[in-house]
């Protein structure tokens, strides 16, 4: 057997090159936890209908916070920071996030520039419309209060526990 038949064996891609041999690990295990597609619509669908049962102010920051994450992948920190008069580009359906996860004197300092779909951005200004006093503060709300929002509506979605998190979108 052949040292990358050996290696596939192992469950391992191997790509050699002169003299070395990197290898991949690929198992389920050590793929970081994400949601599948169906998983994301029915957090999506848990969130719309917790929110168009009682929409309050407090609701719509949470939706709208969540729409961010869904569809940005930006984490709540990021998320929260955003300003929907400073970011939010409706015309061009794109948001400049902070990109907080960076070490050294750059953290916090580098932008970055992500495209939204059109739904996204519609339902933004219809908060917005609905909710006059949500203008400059629709992503205010606590990072605490983003994370427990989550975890209710994904239970309600009947995610499993150790998908109940933010990072998973």
């Amino acid at each position: 057997m052949s040292e990358i038949e050996k290696i596939g064996v192992q469950k391992m891609l191997a790509v050699k090159q002169p003299g070395l041999i990197t290898a991949f690990n690929f198992n389920r295990a050590e793929v970081p936890p994400h949601l599948t597609e169906d998983e994301v619509n029915r957090l999506t669908r848990a969130y719309q209908q917790w929110f168009d049962e009682k929409p309050t102010v407090r609701r719509a920051r949470q939706w709208a916070v969540f729409l961010l994450m869904r569809y940005t992948g930006c984490r709540v920190s990021e998320a929260i920071q955003t300003s929907d008069i400073r970011d939010l580009d409706f015309r061009r359906s794109e948001v400049v996030l902070p990109t907080l996860k960076r070490h050294g004197r750059a953290k916090g300092k580098v932008k970055r520039t992500v495209p939204l779909p059109a739904n996204a951005v519609a339902e933004f200004a219809k908060l917005i419309a609905e909710f006059p006093s949500l203008k400059g503060s629709l992503f205010k709300i606590s990072r605490i209060a983003v994370f427990n929002c989550f975890k209710a509506r994904a239970k309600e979605a009947g995610l499993p526990e150790e998908l109940r998190h933010p990072h998973v979108l």
